[in-house]
């Protein structure tokens, strides 16, 4: 058995060599003791309250984490932010443990508290470098976009030029089509995106999947044939309106017609 001196000594080297924040606080919110680690980051705490020496306030806290344990006996986890004695911010994680003595009174609650401010910067790096790379990824997605509009554009143009070469009408008309088309896609693009900023939500109905097929081969078919490239659709007849969001299957088949059979420019 350990003598009383001894086990005193034990218990105030692994109260001082602790390497968290140990402070034992009273009723009144006034730090009655504290350990080593506490006093290097907080300073000077005797006769001073928690709130004053955390946080360097007048008050207490509006929302009283002690405040509540001291009112249930509940132990709780939070994180906090407060300022060491030079000011610097710190974020901390705090364990707070009620003495419960036999009567059932709580006279102190222990406050464990970690230095988490070195994660919460590693959190916060993680997410501007998440943050950016969403970017990179929504700019590449507008620019290939943007591209298959550019050359449905310029397939229509095309389509209009030899109609005017050629003196004809049906023609003109056709590649006119194709360019209001394509005017109505950048103005249904433009939207799209300041939706997908606020969440878009997928607009399903019933739909000729035929049709958007054919749709996507108009428009770049003469853009495809520049580069001598022939493209064609086989279609199954009789096949059934599905449910689906059109505009997103026509910007996905766009999607793949443009980076399997055109030039890079």
């Amino acid at each position: 058995m350990l003598s009383k001196d001894i086990r005193n000594w034990v218990r105030t080297e692994v109260f001082d060599q602790a390497p968290v924040c140990i402070s034992v606080i009273d009723r009144d919110f006034r730090i009655a003791e504290a350990n080593r680690a506490f006093s290097d980051i907080f300073g000077s705490w005797q006769d001073h309250q928690c709130f004053s020496v955390y946080k360097d306030r007048e008050k207490r806290c509006e929302q009283c984490a002690a405040a509540r344990t001291f009112a249930d006996g509940k132990v709780r986890i939070r994180e906090e932010k407060g300022l060491s004695d030079r000011g610097k911010p710190i974020d901390y994680l705090v364990h707070m443990v009620p003495l419960i003595r036999p009567d059932g009174e709580i006279e102190f609650i222990i406050e464990m508290s970690t230095d988490i401010s070195e994660m919460k910067r590693l959190e916060h790096e993680k997410l501007v470098a998440e943050r950016l790379a969403a970017v990179g990824q929504t700019v590449a997605g507008l620019a290939h976009g943007i591209k298959n509009i550019i050359m449905g554009l310029e397939g229509g143009m095309f389509v209009v030029s030899s109609g005017i070469r050629e003196s004809d009408s049906e023609l003109i008309g056709e590649g006119w089509e194709m360019l209001e088309e394509n005017v109505a896609r950048i103005s249904a693009f433009v939207k799209e995106f300041l939706e997908f900023a606020r969440g878009r939500e997928p607009e399903v109905a019933l739909t000729d999947p035929n049709e958007i097929a054919r749709q996507v081969i108009n428009l770049y078919k003469d853009s495809a044939a520049l580069a001598g490239i022939r493209l064609r659709a086989d279609l199954a007849n009789g096949i059934e309106d599905i449910a689906v969001d059109s505009e997103g299957i026509h910007t996905c088949l766009a999607n793949l017609i443009s980076t399997r059979s055109m030039p890079v420019r």
